[in-house]
């Protein structure tokens, strides 16, 4: 009876240990959802990519297990009408239980057709294992962002005529997400996100969410440890029009070692 006892004690021990690890070694999408960012980091020496469409690709890279760093952009393939631009990012997993995660992860998203002008701004997010065996997972984030750029104001208004230098916006963005996926089936995911965009102003302390930007994006996801493909549809929260469903987009992730 005893006998029986611990080996349920070292299962259960087990399960719960595990509630994160078999998502990490099975699906190589493991560090985000459909485009939420997950607390999830690689394993070091990890490196994956990852491609929306043909628009957007990014770039991963474990330093550490609980670092990696990552780079975005969208692809240039209309340079006269897409310009460039990139986002550089470190996720730091800073909590790591065997039901919950937290990571923080600080952005620098540079224009560089517009010199000395970028966005800064940092993630936030907490993974919470719903069951013990990790086939269902709920992701809550906040990403507060910043405006910045280099100003020379020149004119009357410029007491000294000369560049006043880096400068930060009287005011910031930011975006609030939430995300739910599970696995129903060995080789599929369904997952479903929402996104909260709103802006401040740092005088007067006003808070509007963007209605318009507001967005639900729901899909099913085929995980590998190798490839992972996704397939969703986007659209607006708010949006009472239904005649649409929604925008489709397919992405897919490759990990190596």
């Amino acid at each position: 009876m005893m006998t029986s006892l611990l080996a349920l004690s070292l299962f259960t021990t087990e399960a719960q240990a595990d509630s994160f690890e078999f998502r990490k070694s099975s699906d190589a999408a493991a560090t985000r959802g459909l485009l939420l960012p997950s607390a999830e980091t690689l394993n070091k020496g990890e490196f994956s990519i990852s491609s929306i469409e043909i628009l957007f690709a990014s770039a991963s890279y474990g330093i550490t297990d609980n670092v990696t760093m990552s780079f975005s952009s969208i692809i240039p393939i209309l340079p006269g009408l897409i310009p460039f631009m990139g986002l550089l990012s470190a996720k730091f997993k800073l909590v790591s239980n065997p039901r919950f995660m937290f990571a923080v992860q600080p952005s620098i998203f540079v224009f560089p057709q517009m010199a000395g002008a970028g966005i800064i701004g940092v993630q936030l997010t907490s993974d919470f294992a719903l069951t013990e065996d990790g086939k269902w997972l709920l992701t809550l984030a906040a990403n507060p962002q910043f405006i910045y750029a280099d100003v020379d104001t020149g004119g009357s208004s410029d007491v000294d005529g000369v560049d006043d230098g880096l400068q930060i916006a009287q005011g910031a963005g930011g975006l609030l997400g939430a995300g739910i996926q599970g696995r129903v089936h060995n080789r599929v995911n369904v997952m479903a996100e929402v996104f909260l965009p709103g802006s401040i102003a740092f005088e007067s302390g006003d808070f509007a969410l963007v209605d318009e930007l507001t967005m639900l994006n729901a899909g099913v996801r085929f995980p590998n440890k190798n490839v992972t493909f996704d397939i969703s549809l986007v659209r607006p929260l708010l949006s009472t029009d239904f005649t649409v469903l929604g925008i489709p987009f397919v992405s897919a992730t490759g990990r190596f070692q």
